[in-house]
């Protein structure tokens, strides 16, 4: 919670992992975590809102659910759960180290 607190909002993401583009969601966890990039490096790297917010969801897959919860709650549509689209980016993650590289 104590980290929640620093945060202002322009570190927090415009929107939960449901509300932006799967594939470009997608190429940053390949960034990430296939290539190894950190996630200042692609903060660094980001040319505009849009990217930032990707960074910043990618950078939120592994807090706490109360954490998640709280830093997308302003955002969050109705009936919109943070937790279970998180799963589904995880899941994606899943499958992207899974897979044999090419």
């Amino acid at each position: 919670m104590e980290a929640t607190k620093r945060l202002d909002a322009t570190a927090r993401p415009a929107r939960c992992f449901c509300e932006v583009e799967a594939a470009a969601l997608r190429e940053v966890l390949r960034r990430r975590h296939l290539e190894g990039r950190s996630t200042v490096e692609l903060l660094q790297a980001a040319r505009n809102e849009r990217e930032r917010t990707l960074v910043a969801l990618v950078a939120l897959l592994d807090v706490e659910e109360e954490t998640l919860r709280t830093l997308l709650a302003p955002r969050l549509r109705p009936g919109c759960d943070p937790v279970v689209c998180r799963r589904r980016v995880r899941a994606w993650l899943e499958e992207m180290l899974a897979a044999p590289a090419s």
